[in-house]
C-alpha cells in the first residue's frame, strides 16, 4: 500500500471513505430530485398526473441518467488523484557510495577513471595513458525504478566525445555498462577505492586509492570543491597493514580492516570506503 500510495493505510482509508461520501451526496441529491417530481403532480399538472406511473417512470429514468455522468465523473477524478503518488514513488534515493570507486576501462588498460560524488552529480578523474593528460568531466546522476538501474550520464566533450552518453550501473554496483557495449569494472581487489576521511568535515572531499606500478599505489587527496588532487603519494599494502609515503610522515601506516572497509591510523583518523 505505501508504494502505491506513497502514503499509510490510515490515508488510502481516508482516499475511500471521501469517495463514498461523494457518490452518496450525489445519490442523495437523485432522491431528493424525485420527491419533489412526485409532489409536483398536482391539479396544475394534470396531464402529468392523470397518467401518473408514467411521469414517474419518465422522472426516475430521468434522475438516473443525470447521476450516471456525476459518479463518472467522482471516479475518474479518484483514479487521477490516486494515480499520482504511484508515479512519485519512481524516482527513489540514490546513494553516492553505490557508484563511487577506481574503475578500469579495457580500451585504456593503462589508465583509471576515478568517480565520487553526491546523489545528484559527479565528477571523473581520468587519464588514458601514464604519459597522457588528466581530466575531469562532470556526470549526472539519474535513478528511477523503472529506468533498469542507476544511470549515470557522462559528458565527454572535453575528451572530444559527446556529452550525454549514459553509462547503467551494474546491480551489484561493481560495473558500468555503456550503449557500445563497453563495460568498466570497478577495482575491488585490495584496498584500491573512494574514501572519506572521518576528520574532514569538507563533503567534498575525497580520497583514492588506485594502482600505479606492480604493487605500488597511488593515493590522492582530492579537493571536491576545486575538483584537484591536493596531494599526492605513494602507498603500499598488506594483508593487514598499508604505508604511506604521507607528506611529512614516510610509511605512515594504517591499519586494514577488509569487513568494514576502513584504514584506521594511529592518530584516529580514518579512511571509509
Amino acid at each position: 500500500l505505501r508504494y502505491i500510495f506513497g502514503v499509510g493505510a490510515k490515508r488510502m482509508m481516508k482516499c475511500f471513505d471521501c469517495l463514498i461520501a461523494l457518490i452518496f451526496l450525489s445519490f442523495v441529491g437523485t432522491i431528493a430530485g424525485f420527491q419533489v417530481g412526485q409532489q409536483g403532480c398536482t391539479a396544475s399538472s394534470t396531464r402529468c398526473c392523470s397518467r401518473r406511473q408514467t411521469c414517474l417512470d419518465a422522472l426516475s429514468r430521468r434522475n438516473v441518467l443525470s447521476f450516471v455522468p456525476a459518479v463518472a465523473a467522482i471516479v475518474a477524478t479518484s483514479t487521477s488523484i490516486l494515480s499520482e503518488p504511484a508515479m512519485a514513488e519512481e524516482v527513489v534515493a540514490v546513494s553516492s557510495s553505490s557508484y563511487q570507486g577506481v574503475y578500469s576501462d579495457p580500451n585504456h588498460p593503462k589508465g583509471y577513471r576515478i568517480i565520487y560524488g553526491d546523489d545528484k552529480k559527479a565528477t571523473m578523474k581520468l587519464q588514458d595513458d601514464p604519459k597522457g593528460p588528466v581530466l575531469e568531466l562532470p556526470i549526472t546522476i539519474v535513478d528511477k525504478k523503472n529506468s533498469g538501474g542507476l544511470s549515470l550520464l557522462f559528458d565527454f566533450s572535453s575528451k572530444g566525445g559527446p556529452k550525454d552518453i549514459t553509462g547503467i550501473l551494474g546491480d551489484d554496483s561493481d560495473t558500468i555498462t555503456f550503449p557500445d557495449g563497453n563495460v568498466w569494472k570497478k577495482e575491488t581487489k585490495g584496498i584500491m577505492g573512494v574514501y572519506k576521511d572521518n576528520d574532514d568535515k569538507n563533503p567534498t572531499n575525497f580520497v583514492a586509492i588506485r594502482k600505479f606500478k606492480g604493487a605500488e599505489l597511488m593515493v590522492e587527496l582530492i579537493d571536491g570543491s576545486s575538483q584537484k588532487s591536493s596531494v599526492t603519494f605513494g602507498a603500499k599494502a598488506g594483508s593487514q597493514k598499508a604505508f604511506f609515503e604521507y607528506p611529512g610522515e614516510f610509511n605512515k601506516a594504517g591499519v586494514i580492516n577488509s569487513k568494514e572497509n576502513t584504514i584506521t591510523f594511529s592518530d584516529g583518523k580514518v579512511w571509509t570506503r
